[in-house]
């Protein structure tokens, strides 16, 4: 069972303008009288959460391979017994390039 946390809620009440945007979504139907609506890419802005991560993962200034996570593996297999009544073992989640095996 997953972890319970304290996070912050996603506003969908506020209107953020992406018309000016590199929006493949936006550009595409540009000056025509279409709503496009497409599943992966939303119009909101993320939790705070997610935003002071990626800020305090790239404050230091160098990006490159990280390291196996078993947090991360174990976050995956918890989230998928949950969400989707899924048994997976944590050893099948690629999430470090140097574990990954060919499939035979």
């Amino acid at each position: 069972m997953p972890k319970s946390t304290n996070i912050s809620f996603v506003n969908f009440g506020t209107v953020i303008d992406r018309t000016q945007s590199d929006s493949i979504k936006w550009k595409r139907y540009a000056g025509k009288d279409i709503l496009p609506m497409w599943v992966a890419d939303m119009d909101f802005q993320v939790a705070d959460e997610i935003t002071d991560a990626i800020k305090q993962r790239t404050d230091h200034g160098v990006l490159g391979y990280g390291s196996d996570n078993p947090e991360l593996a174990q976050l995956i297999v918890d989230h998928c017994s949950f969400h989707y009544d899924w048994t997976i073992k944590p050893e099948w989640n690629c999430t470090d390039t140097r574990r990954r095996k060919r499939v035979k």
